[in-house]
């Protein structure tokens, strides 16, 4: 392990005196994020409207349209009683809206039946973010009548009064609550940017470590090092080492200096250290299968800028929350960057912790595991050539 080591404090050291590892893993993020933190303003206080249609105007209708807007209090969610349902698709064209939910005739009536009716979401195509929460304000309203009509069918299979237990189940007290750790009160961008930047220079300065090796081989200092007592899984393994301790630098300092310097918040700190950890390990193993492909040095590095930037792409690097569609979301689970991002996200506009994004880490470290052995065993057999 000392060889190891010793092999990674050299390539640090390389790494420091050649100033890469300053400007692409610390400069360039951190004067990117700011950027584009000023070129779309810190984001401010956000007001989410969403309309309230009763067509059915039942007792349990009443209830549930009471709970909501008894609900709002300080959160930026406000529901906007509308006449009909025609008017709210009309708020929403024109958006007056974000979205609207409407509750159907007969809705209090089916909650008897085998098969209720289903609380309608209209949502425009241009703010998904507020569509996106009134899907999720009804999927909560839907789960509550689900937990209610078991309570009450409980109830009377214990022998009570079936038309006092409905009464009972049905009762939406307290009111419903609006997960406000999911909305936030506060959307600023460059809580998104920082830490977008600083994954897409990661790939940049990851790479560039991992490339060592195919350098020291075109140069010839491979082949003296390896006339050196040590062996090829050490040669590898400080590699690796320095690669990673690069990432985490790299992240690590971005993270404290837009904290400390320009207000970022982040998030729950050691939630923040988790993510960075996992997702230069997963970047790190990219790298390391990326390396392993090329033939040359300069393959390498042509092979890493066209990876990063269509990871970047796809993952989400350059686009402000709540600007993406539905289809680049999805594109955006098959890049450990964008499950890098949707953690650091969690962590910061979710106000979640560590709990919430186990599985972002999981995957990033799937990532970190496939990649990694992979491209070890395939460099294992270039060192040993």
């Amino acid at each position: 392990m000392s060889a190891a080591l010793l092999i990674a404090l050299i390539d640090l050291r390389r790494r420091v005196r050649d100033r890469s590892l300053i400007i692409f893993g610390i400069v360039a993020p951190i004067v990117l994020a700011t950027i584009i933190g000023l070129a779309f303003g810190d984001g401010g206080d956000f007001e989410v409207r969403i309309g309230l249609v009763d067509e059915d105007r039942s007792e349990v209708s009443s209830s549930v349209a009471a709970a909501l807007t008894g609900a709002e209090g300080d959160s930026p969610l406000r529901f906007q009683p509308v006449a009909s349902a025609a008017a709210a698709r009309d708020g929403v064209v024109a958006d007056d809206l974000g979205a609207a939910l409407v509750i159907p005739a007969g809705f209090g009536a089916s909650l008897a039946g085998e098969e209720p009716l289903g609380i309608t979401v209209v949502r425009g195509s241009d703010d998904l973010f507020s569509g996106d929460i009134a899907i999720g304000v009804a999927q909560g309203v839907a789960a509550q009548i689900d937990a209610s009509r078991l309570a009450a069918a409980t109830a009377i299979a214990a022998g009570a009064d079936p038309e006092t237990a409905v009464e009972r189940a049905m009762t939406l007290e307290p009111a419903l609550p609006v997960d406000e750790s999911v909305l936030g009160g506060e959307v600023n961008v460059a809580a998104y940017m920082a830490p977008s930047m600083a994954m897409l220079f990661l790939f940049f300065t990851v790479g560039a470590g991992a490339r060592s090796l195919l350098t020291e081989q075109r140069e010839g200092t491979l082949t003296r090092l390896r006339s050196s007592p040590v062996t090829n899984a050490q040669i590898l393994g400080g590699k690796l080492i320095a690669v990673v301790a690069t990432g985490l630098l790299s992240l690590v300092v971005v993270y404290g200096v837009s904290t400390a310097a320009l207000g970022v918040d982040w998030g729950d700190p050691l939630g923040v250290l988790v993510v960075i950890v996992a997702a230069v390990l997963a970047v790190a193993g990219i790298g390391t299968f990326v390396t392993a492909l090329a033939r040359t040095d300069a393959q390498a590095e042509g092979y890493t800028t066209m990876l990063t930037f269509g990871l970047a792409l796809l993952g989400g690097n350059f686009t402000p929350p709540g600007d993406m569609t539905d289809l680049m979301r999805r594109l955006s689970l098959a890049t450990p960057n964008g499950w890098a991002l949707r953690g650091f996200t969690q962590l910061s506009a979710g106000h979640g912790g560590v709990r919430d994004i186990v599985p972002h880490v999981a995957v990033l470290l799937g990532i970190a595991g496939l990649t990694g052995a992979v491209g070890l065993g395939l460099l294992s057999r270039r060192v040993s050539r």
